[in-house]
Protein backbone atom coordinates (compact mmCIF):
# COMPACT_ATOMS: atom_id res chain seq x y z
CA UNK A 1 0.00 0.00 0.00
CA UNK A 2 2.95 2.39 0.55
CA UNK A 3 4.77 1.90 -2.65
CA UNK A 4 1.12 2.56 -4.42
CA UNK A 5 0.68 5.34 -2.73
CA UNK A 6 4.38 6.21 -3.30
CA UNK A 7 5.12 5.01 -6.83
CA UNK A 8 1.15 4.86 -8.05
CA UNK A 9 -0.38 1.51 -9.23
CA UNK A 10 2.12 -1.20 -10.76
CA UNK A 11 2.20 -2.60 -14.37
CA UNK A 12 1.84 -5.94 -13.37
CA UNK A 13 -0.21 -7.80 -10.73
CA UNK A 14 1.45 -10.81 -10.43
CA UNK A 15 3.33 -11.30 -6.87
CA UNK A 16 6.21 -13.31 -8.61
CA UNK A 17 6.69 -10.74 -11.47
CA UNK A 18 6.72 -8.25 -8.22
CA UNK A 19 9.22 -10.33 -6.70
CA UNK A 20 12.18 -10.69 -9.52
CA UNK A 21 11.51 -6.58 -10.11
CA UNK A 22 12.69 -5.96 -6.07
CA UNK A 23 15.31 -8.50 -6.10
CA UNK A 24 16.72 -6.92 -9.43
CA UNK A 25 16.48 -3.89 -7.58
CA UNK A 26 18.74 -4.81 -5.35
CA UNK A 27 20.44 -7.43 -6.26
CA UNK A 28 24.04 -5.25 -6.13
CA UNK A 29 23.03 -4.55 -2.63
CA UNK A 30 23.49 -8.80 -1.68
CA UNK A 31 26.72 -11.12 -1.17
CA UNK A 32 26.73 -14.34 -0.36
CA UNK A 33 28.98 -15.16 2.95
CA UNK A 34 30.06 -18.60 4.09
CA UNK A 35 29.41 -20.24 7.21
CA UNK A 36 31.42 -23.50 8.50
CA UNK A 37 28.97 -25.94 9.97
CA UNK A 38 29.63 -28.47 12.94
CA UNK A 39 30.03 -31.83 10.15
CA UNK A 40 32.20 -29.85 8.31
CA UNK A 41 30.41 -28.76 5.57
CA UNK A 42 29.89 -24.70 4.77
CA UNK A 43 26.76 -22.99 3.87
CA UNK A 44 26.25 -19.69 2.16
CA UNK A 45 23.95 -17.21 3.46
CA UNK A 46 22.63 -14.16 2.01
CA UNK A 47 24.04 -10.87 4.03
CA UNK A 48 23.88 -7.25 2.82
CA UNK A 49 27.11 -4.79 1.96
CA UNK A 50 26.40 -1.99 4.23
CA UNK A 51 28.78 0.45 1.79
CA UNK A 52 26.53 -0.34 -0.73
CA UNK A 53 23.40 -0.02 1.37
CA UNK A 54 24.07 3.27 2.39
CA UNK A 55 24.90 4.17 -1.03
CA UNK A 56 21.63 3.03 -2.30
CA UNK A 57 19.47 5.26 0.53
CA UNK A 58 21.44 7.79 -0.11
CA UNK A 59 20.34 7.78 -3.93
CA UNK A 60 17.38 6.61 -3.51
CA UNK A 61 16.17 8.79 -0.79
CA UNK A 62 17.02 12.68 -0.07
CA UNK A 63 15.61 12.54 3.53
CA UNK A 64 18.11 9.93 4.56
CA UNK A 65 21.06 11.38 2.97
CA UNK A 66 20.00 14.52 4.65
CA UNK A 67 20.01 12.35 7.80
CA UNK A 68 23.15 10.59 7.28
CA UNK A 69 24.69 14.27 6.80
CA UNK A 70 23.71 15.29 10.06
CA UNK A 71 24.81 12.35 11.60
CA UNK A 72 28.59 12.76 10.10
CA UNK A 73 28.11 16.74 11.64
CA UNK A 74 27.44 15.41 14.76
CA UNK A 75 30.20 12.80 14.99
CA UNK A 76 32.69 15.61 14.19
CA UNK A 77 36.24 14.09 13.60
CA UNK A 78 35.10 10.95 15.63
CA UNK A 79 34.01 7.67 13.61
CA UNK A 80 30.51 6.64 13.62
CA UNK A 81 29.14 4.26 16.02
CA UNK A 82 27.27 1.33 14.69
CA UNK A 83 24.57 -0.46 16.65
CA UNK A 84 23.97 -3.98 16.24
CA UNK A 85 20.40 -5.38 17.15
CA UNK A 86 20.21 -9.14 16.99
CA UNK A 87 16.49 -10.51 18.06
CA UNK A 88 14.92 -13.94 17.04
CA UNK A 89 11.87 -13.33 15.04
CA UNK A 90 9.17 -15.87 13.98
CA UNK A 91 6.95 -14.58 10.52
CA UNK A 92 3.39 -15.98 10.57
CA UNK A 93 0.27 -16.00 13.09
CA UNK A 94 1.93 -14.86 16.61
CA UNK A 95 -1.01 -16.40 18.65
CA UNK A 96 0.09 -19.61 17.42
CA UNK A 97 3.48 -21.79 17.95
CA UNK A 98 5.68 -22.43 15.14
CA UNK A 99 8.90 -24.20 14.45
CA UNK A 100 9.93 -21.04 12.05
CA UNK A 101 11.97 -18.88 13.92
CA UNK A 102 14.92 -17.48 12.59
CA UNK A 103 17.55 -14.75 13.84
CA UNK A 104 17.42 -11.06 12.76
CA UNK A 105 20.43 -9.02 12.60
CA UNK A 106 19.70 -5.01 11.98
CA UNK A 107 21.64 -2.36 12.35
CA UNK A 108 22.37 1.14 12.48
CA UNK A 109 24.05 4.43 13.74
CA UNK A 110 23.79 6.34 17.01
CA UNK A 111 24.39 9.64 15.80
CA UNK A 112 20.84 9.43 13.94
CA UNK A 113 19.39 10.28 17.40
CA UNK A 114 16.69 9.34 19.54
CA UNK A 115 14.15 9.97 17.07
CA UNK A 116 15.19 8.28 14.29
CA UNK A 117 16.02 5.08 15.70
CA UNK A 118 12.43 4.71 16.68
CA UNK A 119 11.53 4.62 13.69
CA UNK A 120 11.66 1.21 11.56
CA UNK A 121 12.96 2.93 8.48
CA UNK A 122 16.37 4.08 9.85
CA UNK A 123 17.32 0.52 10.77
CA UNK A 124 18.47 -1.61 8.27
CA UNK A 125 18.51 -5.33 8.02
CA UNK A 126 21.61 -6.67 7.85
CA UNK A 127 20.93 -10.68 7.59
CA UNK A 128 17.95 -13.52 8.61
CA UNK A 129 19.26 -17.03 9.33
CA UNK A 130 17.07 -19.74 10.38
CA UNK A 131 17.21 -20.91 14.16
CA UNK A 132 17.11 -24.51 13.31
CA UNK A 133 18.33 -25.93 11.10
CA UNK A 134 21.38 -23.65 10.18
CA UNK A 135 22.08 -21.19 13.77
CA UNK A 136 21.78 -24.50 15.85
CA UNK A 137 24.26 -26.21 13.65
CA UNK A 138 27.33 -23.92 13.08
CA UNK A 139 30.65 -24.45 14.10
CA UNK A 140 30.86 -22.75 17.67
CA UNK A 141 26.88 -21.77 16.88
CA UNK A 142 26.15 -18.15 17.84
CA UNK A 143 29.73 -16.95 18.13
CA UNK A 144 30.18 -17.36 14.60
CA UNK A 145 27.24 -15.13 13.72
CA UNK A 146 28.61 -12.34 15.49
CA UNK A 147 32.17 -13.21 14.20
CA UNK A 148 30.59 -12.80 10.66
CA UNK A 149 29.09 -9.81 11.27
CA UNK A 150 32.04 -8.25 12.30
CA UNK A 151 33.81 -9.06 8.91
CA UNK A 152 31.15 -7.51 7.08
CA UNK A 153 31.30 -4.34 8.47
CA UNK A 154 35.23 -4.37 9.68
CA UNK A 155 36.96 -6.74 7.16
CA UNK A 156 37.45 -6.60 3.14
CA UNK A 157 37.85 -3.84 1.23
CA UNK A 158 34.42 -2.05 2.30
CA UNK A 159 36.19 -2.14 5.61
CA UNK A 160 34.94 1.02 8.03
CA UNK A 161 37.54 0.69 10.47
CA UNK A 162 39.32 2.28 7.95
CA UNK A 163 36.49 4.21 6.00
CA UNK A 164 34.27 3.89 2.57
CA UNK A 165 33.69 6.72 0.53
CA UNK A 166 29.85 7.11 -0.01
CA UNK A 167 28.53 9.89 -2.00
CA UNK A 168 25.84 11.54 0.31
CA UNK A 169 24.55 14.34 -1.94
CA UNK A 170 25.12 14.42 -5.86
CA UNK A 171 28.77 15.50 -6.12
CA UNK A 172 29.57 15.05 -2.38
CA UNK A 173 31.34 11.91 -1.58
CA UNK A 174 31.86 11.66 2.01
CA UNK A 175 34.67 9.32 4.13
CA UNK A 176 32.84 7.11 6.19
CA UNK A 177 34.50 5.49 9.59
CA UNK A 178 33.11 3.18 12.06
CA UNK A 179 33.06 1.99 15.38
CA UNK A 180 31.34 -1.18 17.26
CA UNK A 181 29.88 0.75 19.92
CA UNK A 182 26.64 -0.73 20.76
CA UNK A 183 25.40 -4.51 20.99
CA UNK A 184 21.45 -4.50 21.40
CA UNK A 185 19.99 -7.70 22.56
CA UNK A 186 17.97 -9.78 24.91
CA UNK A 187 19.56 -11.47 27.74
CA UNK A 188 19.96 -15.49 26.02
CA UNK A 189 20.71 -13.60 22.85
CA UNK A 190 23.93 -11.96 24.51
CA UNK A 191 24.83 -15.56 26.39
CA UNK A 192 24.74 -16.97 22.71
CA UNK A 193 26.45 -14.42 20.93
CA UNK A 194 29.39 -13.70 23.56
CA UNK A 195 29.84 -17.57 24.08
CA UNK A 196 29.12 -17.06 27.90
CA UNK A 197 27.92 -19.25 30.31
CA UNK A 198 25.00 -17.10 31.14
CA UNK A 199 22.63 -15.84 33.90
CA UNK A 200 21.77 -19.88 34.77
CA UNK A 201 25.41 -20.67 34.69
CA UNK A 202 28.06 -21.11 37.94
CA UNK A 203 29.85 -17.45 36.31
CA UNK A 204 26.23 -15.93 36.03
CA UNK A 205 27.00 -11.97 35.28
CA UNK A 206 29.52 -11.47 32.09
CA UNK A 207 30.52 -7.91 33.74
CA UNK A 208 31.41 -9.18 37.17
CA UNK A 209 35.08 -10.84 38.18
CA UNK A 210 34.28 -12.24 41.39
CA UNK A 211 30.60 -13.24 41.86
CA UNK A 212 29.53 -16.83 41.72
CA UNK A 213 25.89 -18.34 41.58
CA UNK A 214 25.11 -19.04 45.41
CA UNK A 215 23.89 -22.75 44.61
CA UNK A 216 27.74 -23.63 43.27
CA UNK A 217 29.69 -21.53 45.64
CA UNK A 218 32.75 -23.15 47.20
CA UNK A 219 34.43 -21.51 50.43
CA UNK A 220 37.11 -19.21 48.43
CA UNK A 221 40.13 -19.28 51.02
CA UNK A 222 41.54 -15.98 49.70
CA UNK A 223 37.97 -14.43 49.64
CA UNK A 224 37.95 -13.14 46.48
CA UNK A 225 34.98 -14.42 45.08
CA UNK A 226 31.45 -13.64 46.68
CA UNK A 227 28.13 -14.99 46.54
CA UNK A 228 25.70 -14.00 44.16
CA UNK A 229 23.49 -13.00 46.77
CA UNK A 230 26.07 -10.95 48.43
CA UNK A 231 25.02 -7.47 49.71
CA UNK A 232 28.55 -5.74 49.74
CA UNK A 233 28.91 -3.90 46.61
CA UNK A 234 31.85 -2.10 47.37
CA UNK A 235 33.47 -5.86 47.33
CA UNK A 236 32.38 -6.57 44.03
CA UNK A 237 35.17 -6.64 40.88
CA UNK A 238 34.34 -5.93 37.65
CA UNK A 239 35.95 -6.60 34.43
CA UNK A 240 37.14 -4.83 31.70
CA UNK A 241 36.95 -5.35 28.16
CA UNK A 242 40.62 -6.29 28.99
CA UNK A 243 40.51 -8.14 31.71
CA UNK A 244 37.21 -10.37 30.14
CA UNK A 245 39.30 -10.51 26.91
CA UNK A 246 42.15 -11.79 28.94
CA UNK A 247 40.33 -14.45 30.90
CA UNK A 248 39.06 -15.45 27.46
CA UNK A 249 42.60 -16.34 26.26
CA UNK A 250 43.38 -18.07 29.76
CA UNK A 251 40.46 -20.10 29.27
CA UNK A 252 41.71 -21.00 25.45
CA UNK A 253 45.32 -21.27 26.75
CA UNK A 254 44.03 -24.18 29.26
CA UNK A 255 42.38 -26.45 26.45
CA UNK A 256 45.50 -27.74 25.59
CA UNK A 257 46.74 -28.61 29.21
CA UNK A 258 43.31 -30.17 30.34
CA UNK A 259 41.68 -33.88 30.11
CA UNK A 260 38.19 -32.65 28.38
CA UNK A 261 36.04 -33.66 31.77
CA UNK A 262 38.36 -31.67 33.21
CA UNK A 263 38.76 -28.32 31.11
CA UNK A 264 34.79 -28.73 30.79
CA UNK A 265 34.69 -27.91 34.62
CA UNK A 266 37.44 -25.22 34.18
CA UNK A 267 35.07 -23.48 31.40
CA UNK A 268 31.99 -23.68 33.84
CA UNK A 269 33.62 -21.98 36.39
CA UNK A 270 35.55 -19.26 34.09
CA UNK A 271 31.97 -18.60 33.11
CA UNK A 272 33.23 -18.64 28.97
CA UNK A 273 33.15 -21.07 26.38
CA UNK A 274 36.51 -21.62 24.14
CA UNK A 275 35.61 -21.70 20.53
CA UNK A 276 38.87 -21.91 18.89
CA UNK A 277 37.87 -20.58 15.58
CA UNK A 278 34.83 -18.51 16.15
CA UNK A 279 34.52 -16.09 19.22
CA UNK A 280 33.91 -12.48 19.91
CA UNK A 281 36.33 -11.98 22.47
CA UNK A 282 39.12 -12.56 19.53
CA UNK A 283 38.26 -9.84 18.16
CA UNK A 284 39.57 -5.97 18.81
CA UNK A 285 36.07 -4.69 17.39
CA UNK A 286 34.44 -6.26 19.92
CA UNK A 287 34.35 -4.81 23.24
CA UNK A 288 31.71 -6.18 25.54
CA UNK A 289 32.12 -4.26 28.31
CA UNK A 290 31.54 -0.97 26.53
CA UNK A 291 29.53 -1.86 24.19
CA UNK A 292 26.44 -3.94 25.40
CA UNK A 293 23.07 -2.95 25.80
CA UNK A 294 20.35 -4.54 27.83
CA UNK A 295 17.13 -4.76 26.24
CA UNK A 296 15.02 -2.33 27.73
CA UNK A 297 11.71 -3.99 27.81
CA UNK A 298 12.62 -7.02 29.39
CA UNK A 299 14.98 -4.54 32.20
CA UNK A 300 11.47 -2.84 32.70
CA UNK A 301 8.77 -5.75 32.97
CA UNK A 302 10.86 -8.89 33.76
CA UNK A 303 11.19 -8.82 37.68
CA UNK A 304 11.85 -4.77 36.98
CA UNK A 305 10.20 -1.93 38.05
CA UNK A 306 6.79 -2.68 36.43
CA UNK A 307 6.65 -6.18 38.35
CA UNK A 308 7.25 -4.43 41.89
CA UNK A 309 4.60 -1.92 41.22
CA UNK A 310 2.40 -4.85 40.21
CA UNK A 311 2.89 -6.60 43.32
CA UNK A 312 2.74 -3.81 45.75
CA UNK A 313 -0.73 -2.61 43.78
CA UNK A 314 -1.96 -6.28 44.39
CA UNK A 315 -0.59 -6.07 48.10
CA UNK A 316 -2.44 -3.23 48.69
CA UNK A 317 -5.93 -4.09 47.44
CA UNK A 318 -5.59 -7.65 49.48
CA UNK A 319 -4.86 -5.83 52.24
CA UNK A 320 -7.42 -3.27 51.67
CA UNK A 321 -10.25 -6.12 52.27
CA UNK A 322 -11.52 -4.78 49.09
CA UNK A 323 -11.94 -8.26 47.60
CA UNK A 324 -9.52 -7.01 44.64
CA UNK A 325 -6.52 -8.68 45.35
CA UNK A 326 -4.51 -11.64 44.41
CA UNK A 327 -7.56 -14.29 44.23
CA UNK A 328 -9.70 -11.89 42.21
CA UNK A 329 -7.20 -11.39 39.83
CA UNK A 330 -6.12 -14.98 39.58
CA UNK A 331 -9.93 -16.10 39.25
CA UNK A 332 -10.35 -13.29 36.09
CA UNK A 333 -7.52 -15.19 34.77
CA UNK A 334 -9.08 -18.37 34.41
CA UNK A 335 -11.59 -16.93 32.04
CA UNK A 336 -8.94 -16.08 29.64
CA UNK A 337 -8.38 -18.63 26.39
CA UNK A 338 -4.32 -17.94 25.85
CA UNK A 339 -2.30 -17.82 22.68
CA UNK A 340 -0.69 -20.96 21.89
CA UNK A 341 2.78 -18.91 21.52
CA UNK A 342 2.59 -17.22 25.14
CA UNK A 343 3.63 -18.48 28.45
CA UNK A 344 0.29 -19.05 30.00
CA UNK A 345 -0.61 -16.54 32.45
CA UNK A 346 -3.73 -18.17 34.64
CA UNK A 347 -1.59 -18.77 37.38
CA UNK A 348 0.41 -16.40 38.18
CA UNK A 349 -1.38 -15.37 41.41
CA UNK A 350 -2.78 -18.55 42.13
CA UNK A 351 -0.36 -18.66 45.20
CA UNK A 352 -1.88 -15.37 46.69
CA UNK A 353 1.04 -13.37 46.13
CA UNK A 354 4.18 -14.10 43.03
CA UNK A 355 6.30 -15.89 45.27
CA UNK A 356 8.50 -16.96 42.17
CA UNK A 357 9.91 -13.27 42.08
CA UNK A 358 10.19 -13.51 45.84
CA UNK A 359 12.78 -16.05 45.71
CA UNK A 360 14.44 -14.49 42.91
CA UNK A 361 15.42 -11.62 45.25
CA UNK A 362 17.10 -13.29 47.43
CA UNK A 363 18.89 -15.38 44.82
CA UNK A 364 20.16 -12.22 42.85
CA UNK A 365 23.82 -10.67 42.18
CA UNK A 366 23.17 -7.00 42.92
CA UNK A 367 26.19 -5.90 41.52
CA UNK A 368 26.74 -2.40 39.65
CA UNK A 369 26.84 -3.30 36.08
CA UNK A 370 24.16 -4.19 33.72
CA UNK A 371 22.97 -7.59 34.95
CA UNK A 372 20.22 -9.94 35.62
CA UNK A 373 16.56 -8.29 36.02
CA UNK A 374 16.23 -9.57 39.34
CA UNK A 375 19.07 -7.86 40.34
CA UNK A 376 18.04 -4.41 38.89
CA UNK A 377 14.55 -4.88 41.38
CA UNK A 378 17.23 -5.93 44.31
CA UNK A 379 18.98 -2.53 44.02
CA UNK A 380 16.28 -0.72 43.46
CA UNK A 381 14.04 -1.84 46.58
CA UNK A 382 17.44 -0.99 48.80
CA UNK A 383 17.55 2.66 47.27
CA UNK A 384 14.03 3.80 48.54
CA UNK A 385 14.44 1.85 51.96
CA UNK A 386 12.26 -1.58 51.07
CA UNK A 387 13.20 -4.51 52.50
CA UNK A 388 14.31 -7.49 50.38
CA UNK A 389 11.47 -10.01 51.07
CA UNK A 390 8.44 -9.49 52.96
Amino acid sequence: MRQIRDDGLPDAFSASTHARKRAAEVKHCLQDVAFDLDDGTSLTVPMTKPAVVLQHACRKCANFAALLQTALTEAGSDPLELVLYFDEIEPGDPLKKGDRKMLAVYWTLAQFGDQALSNDDCWFTLAVIRTNPVAEHLMDEYCQIMCKTLDVFFTGIDSFSDGVAIEIFHGITTLLTFIFAHFVSDEKAIKQLTGVKGASGRKLCLFCMNIKAWRFFKPDPLGFHLTSNSLAPDDFKLHSDASLKQLYRKVLNAKSTMPHNQFLEYEREQGLSANERYHPLLRDEFQPISTIVFDPQHVYFCGGPFEVEARAFFDRLEASGSGLGFQAFHEYAQRWTWPGGFASGKNCAKKRSLARHRQRILECCTCAGAVGECCRDARWRLSVGMPLHD
